[in-house]
């Protein structure tokens, strides 16, 4: 974990999983608080090192490698927690994340890890994307980001944009083949206009921090991009979503060693089917038991 002072105000534990310190009147916000207790404890120890407690929380989106060391530091003190509206109801009954991850059926066995399920929270300011938050003097500017998750959002202070997962360092897209996102359209915009937003420093939920994010910007969208044209392609033969699946896996060299791995990428195969459908290109249709994905004109023809 490297400690990066960004600004005066504003500290950044650069890792696997960025975190924030934004110092206030009594002390240190921290932003994302990591996947788990380990991660807490880097936080608080940074904290301490600078002189100052931590006297609140706010986390970006409900995805467990970034609200996951919450409860260690909820432990230690009773901190005020602010999240987005609809991401809070998942951190306070983080089961729901692999129950989506599952279709909304009890979860595999292996999907109850710490990387898709933390520890519960609570949370006590929701917040609507877009509203100024005041917390120990310290005006925080909420930014809607949606599409990696349904309410994701920026928080801005000092200067400091933390972007959340609404983009990756190019080196983190290239590690993941195809990044997790549940909407295709939404994560190209809030990708976009990450870049729109005037800030000294732009962090990523994973990556290092930058003056200007725009090569990495365009590095997600155009992974993005190609990876809803794999699947354009696949769909032109009908074809169930396990099949392309399968072709993405194949055109991006990716290999999901476990259940884990193999629905945080069917997730967004999934997401550019539903563009595909939205945008009148796909119809999915039921024959035989399954549901397959087809040319929207060949099924008008067939009709």
């Amino acid at each position: 974990m490297e400690i990066v002072r960004l600004t005066q105000d504003v500290t950044v534990l650069h890792g696997a999983v960025n975190m924030g310190l934004v110092r206030c009147d009594e002390g240190f916000v921290a932003v994302d608080t990591g996947i788990d207790k380990q991660a807490a404890k880097q936080l608080q120890r940074a904290a301490a090192d600078m002189g100052l407690p931590l006297v609140a929380i706010v986390n970006t989106h409900a995805h467990a490698d970034h609200f996951g060391g919450n409860a260690q530091l909820l432990k230690q003190a009773r901190l005020p927690v602010f999240a987005p509206v609809g991401e809070a109801a998942v951190m306070r009954q983080p089961r729901f994340e692999p129950e989506y991850l599952w279709q909304g059926a009890q979860p595999l066995p292996q999907l109850l890890n710490k990387f898709l399920q933390a520890p519960p929270t609570p949370v006590d300011t929701e917040f609507a994307p877009g509203v100024e938050l005041v917390i120990g003097g310290r005006v925080f500017q909420t930014v809607s980001l949606p599409g990696h998750s349904s309410n994701q959002c920026g928080v801005l202070a000092d200067g400091v944009l933390f972007a959340a997962d609404a983009y990756f360092d190019a080196d983190v897209v290239d590690k993941h083949g195809v990044p997790y996102m549940v909407n295709y359209p939404q994560i190209l915009a809030s990708a976009r206009a990450v870049a729109g937003i005037a800030a000294s420093s732009y962090v990523p939920g994973h990556g290092a921090p930058v003056a200007n994010p725009s090569p990495h910007i365009s590095a997600l969208c155009q992974r993005h991009e190609e990876a809803y044209g794999v699947v354009i392609e696949r769909v032109q033969s009908e074809a169930t979503l396990e099949d392309v699946v399968a072709e993405v896996c194949s055109k991006f060299g990716l290999n999901p060693a476990n259940p884990g791995a193999y629905v945080l990428l069917r997730t967004p195969v999934a997401a550019y089917l539903t563009a595909a459908v939205e945008a009148g290109r796909v119809l999915p249709v039921v024959r035989a038991g399954r549901m397959w994905f087809v040319p929207a004109e060949e099924e008008l023809c067939s009709d």
